[in-house]
Protein backbone atom coordinates (compact mmCIF):
# COMPACT_ATOMS: atom_id res chain seq x y z
CA UNK A 1 0.00 0.00 0.00
CA UNK A 2 1.46 3.31 -1.05
CA UNK A 3 1.30 6.38 1.20
CA UNK A 4 -1.41 8.90 0.40
CA UNK A 5 -0.42 11.75 -1.87
CA UNK A 6 -1.54 15.31 -1.12
CA UNK A 7 -4.52 15.19 -3.50
CA UNK A 8 -5.81 11.89 -2.06
CA UNK A 9 -5.24 13.06 1.49
CA UNK A 10 -7.24 16.26 0.80
CA UNK A 11 -10.12 14.18 -0.62
CA UNK A 12 -10.28 12.04 2.52
CA UNK A 13 -10.07 15.12 4.75
CA UNK A 14 -12.92 16.83 2.87
CA UNK A 15 -15.07 13.76 3.46
CA UNK A 16 -14.40 13.76 7.18
CA UNK A 17 -12.29 10.60 7.32
CA UNK A 18 -9.79 10.25 10.09
CA UNK A 19 -6.14 9.20 9.68
CA UNK A 20 -6.82 5.65 10.90
CA UNK A 21 -9.14 5.03 7.93
CA UNK A 22 -7.20 6.97 5.32
CA UNK A 23 -5.04 4.06 4.21
CA UNK A 24 -6.32 2.39 1.10
CA UNK A 25 -7.25 -1.13 2.09
CA UNK A 26 -6.09 -4.23 0.31
CA UNK A 27 -9.24 -6.34 0.40
CA UNK A 28 -13.00 -6.05 0.44
CA UNK A 29 -13.21 -7.16 4.05
CA UNK A 30 -10.60 -4.59 5.11
CA UNK A 31 -12.58 -1.86 3.37
CA UNK A 32 -15.79 -3.01 5.00
CA UNK A 33 -14.17 -3.05 8.44
CA UNK A 34 -12.78 0.45 7.79
CA UNK A 35 -16.24 1.74 6.86
CA UNK A 36 -17.77 0.23 10.00
CA UNK A 37 -14.98 1.80 12.06
CA UNK A 38 -15.54 5.19 10.43
CA UNK A 39 -19.27 4.91 11.17
CA UNK A 40 -18.69 4.09 14.84
CA UNK A 41 -16.14 6.91 15.10
CA UNK A 42 -18.69 9.34 13.65
CA UNK A 43 -21.33 8.14 16.11
CA UNK A 44 -18.83 8.62 18.94
CA UNK A 45 -18.57 12.24 17.73
CA UNK A 46 -22.39 12.53 17.76
CA UNK A 47 -22.42 11.33 21.36
CA UNK A 48 -19.65 13.79 22.27
CA UNK A 49 -21.46 16.66 20.56
CA UNK A 50 -24.74 15.87 22.31
CA UNK A 51 -23.03 15.42 25.67
CA UNK A 52 -21.17 18.73 25.35
CA UNK A 53 -24.20 20.51 23.87
CA UNK A 54 -22.37 21.45 20.68
CA UNK A 55 -25.07 21.56 17.98
CA UNK A 56 -22.72 22.25 15.06
CA UNK A 57 -20.40 19.35 15.95
CA UNK A 58 -23.44 17.12 16.51
CA UNK A 59 -25.02 17.99 13.16
CA UNK A 60 -21.78 17.42 11.26
CA UNK A 61 -21.13 14.10 13.00
CA UNK A 62 -24.72 12.98 12.38
CA UNK A 63 -24.40 13.60 8.66
CA UNK A 64 -21.09 11.71 8.56
CA UNK A 65 -22.53 8.79 10.53
CA UNK A 66 -25.59 8.59 8.29
CA UNK A 67 -23.37 8.70 5.19
CA UNK A 68 -21.16 5.84 6.40
CA UNK A 69 -24.10 3.70 7.49
CA UNK A 70 -25.80 4.44 4.17
CA UNK A 71 -22.63 3.29 2.40
CA UNK A 72 -22.79 0.00 4.28
CA UNK A 73 -26.48 -0.38 3.52
CA UNK A 74 -26.10 0.43 -0.17
CA UNK A 75 -23.60 -2.38 -0.58
CA UNK A 76 -25.89 -5.06 0.80
CA UNK A 77 -27.42 -7.59 -1.56
CA UNK A 78 -30.56 -8.61 0.29
CA UNK A 79 -31.29 -11.25 -2.35
CA UNK A 80 -28.43 -13.27 -0.81
CA UNK A 81 -30.44 -14.37 2.19
CA UNK A 82 -31.32 -13.50 5.73
CA UNK A 83 -27.97 -12.11 6.92
CA UNK A 84 -27.79 -9.12 4.53
CA UNK A 85 -31.48 -8.45 5.19
CA UNK A 86 -30.88 -8.37 8.96
CA UNK A 87 -27.84 -6.12 8.53
CA UNK A 88 -30.03 -3.79 6.44
CA UNK A 89 -32.60 -3.67 9.25
CA UNK A 90 -29.84 -2.92 11.78
CA UNK A 91 -28.48 -0.15 9.55
CA UNK A 92 -31.94 1.40 9.39
CA UNK A 93 -32.21 1.20 13.18
CA UNK A 94 -28.83 2.97 13.50
CA UNK A 95 -29.84 5.69 11.03
CA UNK A 96 -33.15 6.30 12.77
CA UNK A 97 -31.47 6.37 16.20
CA UNK A 98 -28.89 8.92 15.08
CA UNK A 99 -31.57 11.10 13.51
CA UNK A 100 -33.78 11.01 16.63
CA UNK A 101 -30.90 12.15 18.81
CA UNK A 102 -31.71 10.16 21.96
CA UNK A 103 -28.35 9.49 23.67
CA UNK A 104 -29.31 6.11 25.10
CA UNK A 105 -30.59 4.90 21.75
CA UNK A 106 -27.52 6.26 19.93
CA UNK A 107 -25.20 4.44 22.32
CA UNK A 108 -27.13 1.22 21.69
CA UNK A 109 -26.96 1.79 17.93
CA UNK A 110 -23.20 2.31 18.15
CA UNK A 111 -22.83 -0.97 20.04
CA UNK A 112 -24.81 -2.70 17.29
CA UNK A 113 -22.42 -1.34 14.63
CA UNK A 114 -19.43 -2.23 16.77
CA UNK A 115 -20.68 -5.80 17.13
CA UNK A 116 -21.17 -6.08 13.37
CA UNK A 117 -17.67 -4.74 12.77
CA UNK A 118 -16.25 -7.20 15.31
CA UNK A 119 -18.02 -10.03 13.47
CA UNK A 120 -16.35 -9.02 10.21
CA UNK A 121 -13.00 -8.77 12.00
CA UNK A 122 -13.52 -12.37 13.18
CA UNK A 123 -14.00 -13.63 9.61
CA UNK A 124 -11.34 -11.41 8.05
CA UNK A 125 -8.76 -14.14 7.49
CA UNK A 126 -11.28 -16.48 5.83
CA UNK A 127 -12.71 -13.69 3.66
CA UNK A 128 -9.21 -12.62 2.60
CA UNK A 129 -8.39 -16.23 1.70
CA UNK A 130 -11.60 -16.51 -0.37
CA UNK A 131 -10.63 -13.30 -2.18
CA UNK A 132 -7.08 -14.55 -2.75
CA UNK A 133 -8.48 -17.82 -4.13
CA UNK A 134 -10.73 -15.94 -6.55
CA UNK A 135 -13.97 -17.13 -4.95
CA UNK A 136 -14.68 -13.52 -4.00
CA UNK A 137 -13.55 -11.05 -6.71
CA UNK A 138 -10.62 -8.88 -5.65
CA UNK A 139 -11.33 -5.27 -4.80
CA UNK A 140 -9.22 -4.05 -7.70
CA UNK A 141 -11.70 -5.60 -10.12
CA UNK A 142 -14.68 -3.80 -8.57
CA UNK A 143 -16.54 -1.45 -10.89
CA UNK A 144 -18.28 0.62 -8.24
CA UNK A 145 -18.56 1.11 -4.52
CA UNK A 146 -21.73 -1.03 -4.55
CA UNK A 147 -19.68 -4.06 -5.58
CA UNK A 148 -16.98 -3.41 -3.00
CA UNK A 149 -19.12 -4.04 0.05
Amino acid sequence: IEPLNEKTSDMYERNGLRPEVEAITSSRIDMLIAIYSAATDAIDEVILGLTNQQPHQTALAKSQAIAFVGLIESGLDVSQGEIPHRIQQLCRFVEASVLRGNLTEIRTANKVLGNLRDGFVEIRDKATQLEDDGIIPQISSACSIDTVI
